[in-house]
């Protein structure tokens, strides 16, 4: 087995950064990481200074914690005019899914 022990970080890295921005969409993030044939890049803000590392991995996470809170407030709920007890009651709030009102309250936030 070989060791690495002698080779140093510089001797491998790559010295023309493919970088993001941090007001970059997740979907163009995707695209440049996917199209550059990397698995990650460092985020550089407006003053060019390192901001943060997003990775595949962390776009994965993301996709899957929205998908799944997606489906647990997605309107799921039946509501019956009749209800057991007689009286008519207030419709309950109704969700539009969990990625949908992400994306409006950043939406809103820009």
């Amino acid at each position: 087995m070989q060791s690495f022990a002698g080779i140093l970080a510089r001797d491998i890295m790559h010295r023309d950064l493919i970088t993001a921005h941090p007001e970059q969409s997740l979907s163009e993030l995707r695209h440049l990481l996917i199209e550059s044939h990397i698995s990650g890049a460092p985020v550089i803000d407006e003053q060019g200074r390192l901001a943060g590392i997003v990775s595949r991995s962390d776009l994965v996470r993301v996709e899957e914690l929205a998908s799944a809170l997606d489906e647990q407030v997605s309107g799921s709920e039946i509501w019956l005019d009749d209800q057991a007890d007689g009286f008519k009651h207030p419709q309950p709030q109704t969700f539009d899914g969990f990625l949908k009102r992400l994306i409006a309250a950043v939406a809103e936030k820009s």
